[in-house]
């Protein structure tokens, strides 16, 4: 009984031990901000440059205060606004409702922009602070945004694309050089955008003029630098179409003053091309006119060339019939034999080299 007892125990206590585990990772893994800790905030913006719901809120250019998040966007939507356009048409607006901590100190005043951490960094909207005396700003306020301009991040993200997409190793050394210099230009300027809000956030945040006159020294040189580099890079473009239009004029030049001996060099190869074509012409002429007298010599001629053409035969014969009879009787190239007719020297000879009968 124990041991059926200590079998099936065990499983039961595996699985409590297992609930246990799984219910305290999900309470340490749910926000532990509870509702009654925020409240909403809904604010109009005429666009909002790509924001989505759940992006985060900033405040002061920092995303967590005193340790704390200081909250998201919970909801977008397109409302009808009372402004009239130029066509006489009510334009929209587009509200977005922030979920806010309770502890952040939000005074009116505040102001509310769209921003994004950097060229790649995810649109955000970010509060500014207005005078920390001032009476807060009550939940479900409606508070009119800033609308984002086409700012410096954007600008600079697509000009950061174009030099990316372009094939710089088809472009010539100068060229490459040059665009090279303009991507140098903008990553330089997205610094120097990132140093002017740093520096911002320091002139509300500290009095230290020590610290913001150093900040303005930085930006100022990496702002010399940016410039630097843009007039190199326009300076290169400017070396590069002189380089180009000096070689047109040097080319112009070249064949103005060449234009008689190029002239001149295309109407004697014309006329070679001409006594060229009129030799081969007389040469083929020729040629046809010699196979003619060929054809009529062989014509008239062709009973010579036949009876030439017997003799050699027989002398062939003769001389098979000689050279046949020394290999098979060498003595008789020492001794003298009887003499033979004519017709027996050419009658044929067998296989077996014997005189047919």
């Amino acid at each position: 009984m124990a041991v059926y007892f200590r079998k099936e125990a065990l499983p039961g206590i595996f699985i409590v031990c297992a609930a246990v585990l799984i219910l305290f990772l999900v309470f340490s893994i749910k926000p532990t901000t509870s509702p009654k800790e925020t409240y909403e905030v809904k604010v109009l913006f005429n666009k909002i440059a790509g924001l989505r719901e759940n992006a985060a809120v900033w405040f002061a250019g920092v995303e967590k205060y005193q340790g704390i998040d200081v909250g998201r966007v919970k909801e977008i939507r397109i409302i009808n606004s009372a402004r009239i356009n130029k066509d006489g048409k009510n334009e929209f607006d587009i509200q977005v409702t922030l979920l806010l901590n309770r502890q952040i100190p939000l005074k009116e005043g505040s102001a509310f922009r769209i921003a994004s951490s950097g060229l790649a960094g995810h649109p955000h909207v970010e509060i500014i602070p207005g005078d920390a005396a001032g009476p807060d700003i009550p939940p479900d306020s409606s508070v009119r945004g800033n609308t984002p301009p086409d700012d410096l991040y954007t600008t600079l993200q697509e000009l950061s694309g174009i030099v990316k997409s372009m094939e710089l190793d088809k472009l010539s050394p100068k060229l490459r050089t040059a665009v090279e210099h303009v991507g140098e230009l903008s990553e330089q300027l997205k610094l120097v955008a990132v140093d002017v809000r740093a520096i911002v956030h320091e002139l509300r945040e500290s009095g230290d003029l020590q610290t913001i006159v150093s900040n303005v020294r930085v930006l100022t040189e990496k702002s010399i630098v940016a410039v630097d580099t843009a007039t190199n890079a326009v300076g290169d473009v400017k070396t590069m179409v002189g380089k180009v239009d000096t070689a047109a004029t040097t080319m112009n030049s070249i064949l103005d003053e060449n234009r008689a001996d190029i002239r001149q060099s295309i109407t004697t190869l014309r006329t070679m091309t001409e006594r060229t074509d009129q030799n081969l012409n007389e040469t083929l002429t020729r040629l046809n006119a010699l196979i003619g007298d060929i054809d009529t010599f062989l014509a008239e001629n062709s009973d010579e060339i036949d009876s030439i053409l017997v003799n050699l035969n027989a002398t062939t014969q003769n001389i098979k019939l000689f050279t046949h009879d020394i290999k098979l009787n060498p003595w008789k190239l020492l001794m003298r034999s009887k003499e033979r007719s004519t017709a027996d020297m050419l009658q044929p000879i067998s296989d077996k080299g014997v005189l047919a009968p």
